[in-house]
């Protein structure tokens, strides 16, 4: 009967660990979601429309993961806490301009990752983000810098920069959220306004 103290004794010990621990845990961080509620136009009764695809925007490893983060130093990152992302933010920018895009591209069938049909796209959009947080520098207005590359192909190649700037009042996970729109809203701007000016592509 001695024998069994010892592991008995161990299984309290580790319940009341157990209890401790989920005690200590609080409430289960809010989730945020990046999304894009842009009108977009009316099916028109054009039977075809080129396709444009909307590729799963790169951008670096410390940026697409569930943290929402912000610069608070030349080489220091911060997160925001109790609050994460809803999915990793490469799904979700992704999906966010290919919508803006369908919206002030109306001529095209916009769609984001790739082709839901047989149609070959006739156009193909790469983004590559290299910054995409708030900067809250000491000593500095705290601002939200989107900087990367974006490559189009298929009927035309053409390559361009992104570079937006969007204040910010407050450093938050909300008025992050807020400027991310604004600075993705100015950059999908710029790339539609350079993909009006191709001729049409033909239909494939």
């Amino acid at each position: 009967m001695k024998s069994f103290i010892p592991t008995l004794r161990g299984g309290a010990c580790l319940a009341v660990l157990a209890l401790l621990a989920g005690c200590s845990a609080g409430p289960p961080p809010r989730m945020i979601l990046l999304s894009n509620d842009v009108a977009l136009p009316p099916a028109t009764q054009q039977m075809q429309r080129p396709v444009l695809v909307v590729r799963t925007v790169s951008m670096p490893e410390y940026l697409d993961r569930r943290a929402i983060i912000y610069r608070s130093s030349d080489s220091e990152l911060k997160r925001f806490p109790d609050v994460v992302w809803a999915e990793r933010p490469g799904e979700s920018v992704t999906r966010w301009v290919a919508l803006q895009l369908a919206a002030v591209l109306p001529g095209y069938e916009v769609q984001a990752f790739t082709t839901d049909s047989e149609k070959t796209p006739a156009l193909a959009l790469n983004i590559e983000l290299q910054n995409f947080e708030p900067d809250a520098l000491p000593g500095t207005a705290t601002v939200l810098r989107l900087r990367g590359d974006w490559h189009l192909s298929g009927s035309t190649m053409m390559d361009g920069r992104l570079a937006a700037d969007a204040p910010m009042s407050t450093i938050d996970a909300p008025s992050t959220v807020v400027a991310m729109r604004v600075a993705l809203t100015q950059v999908c701007d710029g790339i539609a306004e350079q993909i009006r000016r191709l001729p049409p592509p033909a239909n494939r």
